[in-house]
């Protein structure tokens, strides 16, 4: 299972991967904190199973971001990480929202959900 991390704040992203090693420890994590650059490579690279992006990032906000993926090919679950509790799933073209601060239990339930 591959899950992608994306968050232009590395403290964030360093705690969003800490709670997914706890839940998942076979998982591939790729980490990134631009938008853009992931983008890139996922031009040329496998995509992956799981998405988990901020909302609000400088540039490609997480709904842009997911939805440039899935017009590259992305096929898995995306997942909106947002300090604002006031996101709707369907509005944010994701398959689920968190809202900060997450913990290790929101992760499990959702990788569970996912058959992980």
């Amino acid at each position: 299972m591959k899950i992608l991390l994306l968050d232009d704040d590395y403290g964030c992203i360093k705690a969003v991967y800490h709670l997914l090693r706890k839940v998942c420890k076979n998982c591939e994590i790729e980490m990134f904190t631009n938008p853009e650059l992931c983008i890139e490579h996922y031009i040329s690279s496998e995509m992956p199973d799981i998405i988990i992006s901020d909302f609000r990032m400088p540039g490609i906000d997480g709904e842009q971001f997911i939805r440039t993926m899935e017009f590259m090919g992305f096929d898995g679950k995306s997942f909106i990480v947002s300090g604002w509790s006031g996101l709707d799933p369907l509005e944010s073209h994701a398959d689920g929202i968190f809202t900060k601060p997450v913990n290790a239990e929101d992760f499990r339930q959702v990788l569970a959900a996912c058959h992980v």
